[in-house]
């Protein structure tokens, strides 16, 4: 038995590319999601595994099918020249349709069970349109640099690697702001209005905010971006987040000067990506490689905020459908799949429902291929417990001798060049760690990091790619960032000084914190 699951589930062909904090039923929809490829041009497949301890749960990739992955979406985007431009315009139109849908449910008062189970499927099925997207422009940010790197060096003369990627860091800029930018800006904009009202009026700080004149535009902000930073299980930002970041901008800095600051960013950026843009423009090949990346880039953070909607607005449905069957809220339904939980609307179990909940909190192994997905058997889990779950730590502690290493290198996001203080952020409850000018120091950064971002004023990560979350925050910005140094979090600490040199990609350690 165990050579026939070895032939299935052998550790040499497997690898692990990250762990999220998502819910049992947001992976199984995003695996499922697999079946919709063909909307955005591709008959591909997939074969994933996912082992979740709770909501942690770490997804590992088939070897053999990412590589068949990557070459035919290489191959897809080579034919097609404008890809790209029918790629946009797939996920907005899908990604307007399941936002539409969330409006529905989120209305939704479940007092009719058939309706309710309708609206549902309607979700699940508008869900399942969007996922596809995510490997696509995750698989656009990891690969397209290397081709764009090589026709670069031979179009524009250059020898040195950095500079290479500092002209694919600006080329990659898009012309749209990404949500975190927008809500900043908008935020900004209240918090000039406050200011300005200080300096006419004599009220204090926390009466002249909650007056109406203000209040009303903190509660447009709060419905229109508070669900930035919810990615999968997380919490959204809410009034008192949202007040407590508006007197820190009202006292600390001139929200004016700031709006002109972040608009100048932006102008600059455009204007030298445009004028290096006209020194390459005759070649077509990097023309097409600029064009990909640009939008991959652009859509990797409107996934996100479409993503971050739809998981938060199904919340309060989740919740009565979560009494209906005998649990306690939307954290515990959603350790069910959609089939299991219209199946529960229909014919209720309550004891059935209590036991597969509890088991899943503990452990669960899915396979899964082209949205054909499959929870392992006992045999399976037991095997996979033996091996993956060995696997995967030995892959994230590798021995580092940290003392002997007195700089690193990775990949340039944003250049720039800043000393000072580390603080690591691993997960959410290490951000408010993360104080003014420290060097913000993660294995990857996500939406809900934002709030350290803006103070931090360099970024250093283990992972990503030219389109990943802190490339796109650090060129929109302005901040020095390094992204896929690999080591990053191993070998630093917490209070290390250390000098970030994002015109060269290169981290190097001044003095080491003694602990």
């Amino acid at each position: 038995m165990e050579e026939k699951i070895k032939k299935i589930l052998n550790p040499q062909n497997w690898y692990l590319l990250v762990t999220r904090n998502m819910s049992l039923l947001q992976k199984w929809m995003l695996s499922k999601g697999d079946e919709n490829f063909h909307l955005y041009g591709l008959n591909i497949y997939r074969k994933e595994l996912d082992i979740g301890y709770g909501t942690h749960i770490s997804l590992f990739y088939n070897k053999e099918s990412k590589n068949l992955f990557y070459k035919t979406i290489l191959k897809k985007i080579k034919q097609d020249k404008n890809y790209y431009k029918k790629l946009k315009t797939t996920y907005f139109k899908i990604g307007t349709a399941l936002i539409k849908v969330v409006d529905k449910i989120y209305k939704d008062k479940f007092i009719s069970i058939d309706k309710s189970i309708k609206n549902f499927s309607l979700f699940c099925k508008s869900y399942f349109k969007l996922t596809p997207g995510l490997p696509i422009t995750t698989f656009i940010g990891r690969i397209f640099p290397l081709p764009l790197e090589k026709e670069l060096k031979k179009e524009l003369k250059l020898r040195n690697k950095r500079d290479i990627e500092k002209a694919i860091a600006l080329l990659t800029f898009p012309d749209e702001s990404s949500p975190m930018k927008q809500e900043e800006l908008s935020l900004l904009k209240i918090g000039a209005k406050v200011q300005q009202k200080l300096k006419s009026e004599k009220k204090a700080l926390d009466k002249l905010i909650k007056t109406k004149c203000f209040r009303q535009p903190l509660e447009k902000h709060i419905e229109e971006f508070g669900s930035i930073p919810v990615n999968f299980v997380d919490k959204p930002w809410d009034k008192d987040f949202f007040l407590k970041q508006l007197k820190k901008l009202v006292k600390n800095i001139d929200c004016k000067q700031r709006i002109r600051q972040l608009q100048l960013i932006y102008k600059n950026n455009i204007e030298e990506r445009n004028k290096l843009f006209n020194k390459i423009k005759s070649n077509q090949t990097i023309v097409d490689y600029v064009n990909i990346l640009q939008v991959g880039t652009f859509l990797n953070e409107y996934r996100k905020s479409i993503f971050c909607q739809a998981n938060l607005k199904i919340r309060p449905f989740l919740n009565k459908a979560a009494k209906k069957i005998g649990l306690k809220n939307w954290q515990e339904i959603s350790f069910l799949t959609p089939d299991e939980i219209v199946e529960s609307f229909k014919k209720p179990n309550f004891n059935e429902v209590r036991k597969k909940v509890n088991s899943r909190k503990k452990n669960f192994c899915m396979l899964s291929s082209s949205g054909e997905i499959r929870f392992c058997t006992p045999e399976e889990s037991d095997f996979i417990k033996k091996h993956f779950s060995i696997l995967a730590p030995k892959k994230r502690k590798q021995i580092i001798k940290k003392k002997t290493i007195k700089e690193f290198k990775g990949e340039i996001a944003c250049s720039g060049m800043i000393k000072g203080r580390v603080k690591i952020v691993l997960i959410a409850k290490d951000i408010p760690k993360v104080k003014k000018d420290n060097i913000l120091v993660a294995k990857m950064t996500t939406v809900e990091f934002i709030p350290a971002m803006k103070l931090a004023s360099a970024f250093i990560t283990n992972e990503g790619g030219i389109t990943c979350h802190a490339a796109i925050v650090a060129r929109e910005t302005n901040k020095p960032c390094i992204i896929g140094t690999k080591i990053a979090t191993k070998v630093l600490k917490d209070g290390d000084l250390v000098e970030v040199n994002a015109n060269k990609g290169v981290v190097k350690i001044l003095n080491r914190v003694r602990k």
